[in-house]
Parts: structure tokens; C-alpha cells; sequence
């Protein structure tokens, strides 16, 4: 798969979230409040299409909080929807549903990849950027637990959610912070989040959700083989 093969099926699976607060804020020369309108452009990732509604997921920094918000998903040029429901647990990753009265056309689910990266993995980092949609590369640079590290290149919007990609244009992670470089959540820990979230088994594909299942299960065991190691110590 080539660059332009790569960048057009990601595209296929990134909306942008756009979120509206509102704050009243007082004037410093009439002592009075108005109403402002501050927005934050974020990238969503869909996960689930149907005809009916469609699930998407992002980090949830942008959407939670005490602040009155309206939030919108544009689906390219074709249709900008409301969000009907939005389910955040502070744990990093927001549940987004659009509904819609018909099919959302030229979009579909993200492909999740099923195996582990490894350092030196070339990666591509995917978000949307002034009405450009930026695919960047770079590689895995150090993995850890839940983690991984990566030289792509970054702008301001990266680190809020951005989708990492490998090859194939599968999701190998999520960005989540920028510290010299971008750090991403890796698909364990992506799927345990989710599944805090909707308090349900989360469902991507048949295989790939095995596979989630096996990584999550040696995970757990490798973390009770360290607190029995420790406790014997």
C-alpha cells in the first residue's frame, strides 16, 4: 500500500470533532458579562458504522468538564451531526454517537491492528490541520506497558487524539501527550479504556477482538507474576 492508498483509507475513518463552549465573561471597561463562544477542533475515530448512527471515539480532555458545551462531528463536506450521546469516564477516551437518517456515505469502521509493534516499526501519524488532512511518518522509538513513543512529526493538534496507523492503515494507537516527542496509547490499553467506559465487553472485529482478549489476559498475568515476584522479595 502506497502513501496515497494509506492516506485515502484513513481519511475514510477520521471525522472532525468540533466543540463549542460557551462562558460568560465580564467586560473590563463596561463591567458587564457576555457570552463567548471558544472552540476546540478535535480528531474522532469511527469505530462502529451503521445505518442508523455511527460510534466514534476521541480523547475526552476537550469534553468533559463543568463548562457548557455543544458538540458537533463534521463527516468531511457531506453532513455536520449533533452528537446525541457522549459517555467519558475521566479515563482518557470519550464515547461519541451521531445519529443519522441515512447511511453517512464514503466512511467506515477503523481496522484495528491485532498484533504487537516493536521498536523501529514505521509508523503514520494522521489528524487534520487548518482543512489539511497531514499523514506523517515516523518510527517507534520505546515501548512500554501501555505506551509507546514515536517520531512523527507533531503540531498543536496531535497530542489530543490523533490516530497512529501502521502500514496498512490499521490502528496500532491513539496520541496522548507531546514531551519532545509524541506518545501514543497502544490497542490494549485503548480497548481496556473503552471497555471502562461503556462498562460492556467493546466488540471491534471477530479476530482482532481474540487477539485483544489474549494481549489483555498475558498482561494481567505478567502483572500478577511481578506482585508475587515482589512479595517473595
Amino acid at each position: 500500500m502506497d502513501l496515497a492508498q494509506r492516506h485515502a483509507r484513513i481519511t475514510q475513518s477520521v471525522v472532525e470533532i468540533c466543540v463549542t463552549e460557551h462562558k460568560w465573561v465580564r467586560s473590563k471597561r463596561s463591567k458587564l458579562f457576555r457570552l463567548k463562544r471558544y472552540y476546540k477542533f478535535r480528531d474522532g475515530i469511527i469505530v462502529t458504522v451503521k445505518p442508523r448512527y455511527t460510534r466514534i471515539i476521541a480523547d475526552d480532555r476537550a469534553l468533559r468538564g463543568p463548562i457548557r458545551k455543544s458538540i458537533e462531528v463534521s463527516f468531511g463536506d457531506q453532513v455536520t451531526l449533533p452528537v446525541a450521546n457522549i459517555v467519558t469516564s475521566g479515563n482518557g477516551i470519550a464515547v461519541l454517537i451521531c445519529h443519522h437518517e441515512h447511511p453517512v456515505d464514503g466512511f467506515r469502521e477503523i481496522e484495528f491492528f491485532g498484533g504487537a509493534v516493536r521498536e523501529m516499526d514505521e509508523v503514520y501519524t494522521y489528524s487534520s490541520r487548518n482543512d489539511d488532512e497531514v499523514l506523517t511518518p515516523g518510527t517507534i522509538t520505546s515501548i512500554g506497558a501501555k505506551t509507546f513513543n514515536h517520531t512523527c512529526p507533531a503540531h498543536y493538534r496531535s497530542e489530543f487524539g490523533s490516530a497512529v496507523t501502521n502500514g496498512n492503515a490499521q490502528l496500532v494507537g491513539i496520541c496522548s501527550s507531546y514531551h519532545e516527542h509524541l506518545t501514543a496509547r497502544n490497542i490494549v490499553s485503548i480497548a481496556t479504556k473503552i471497555e471502562h467506559t461503556l462498562q460492556r465487553p467493546f466488540v471491534v472485529r471477530r479476530d482482532v477482538t481474540v487477539v485483544l482478549r489474549v494481549m489483555l489476559k498475558m498482561s494481567r498475568e505478567w502483572n500478577i507474576i511481578c506482585k508475587v515476584s515482589r512479595w517473595r522479595t
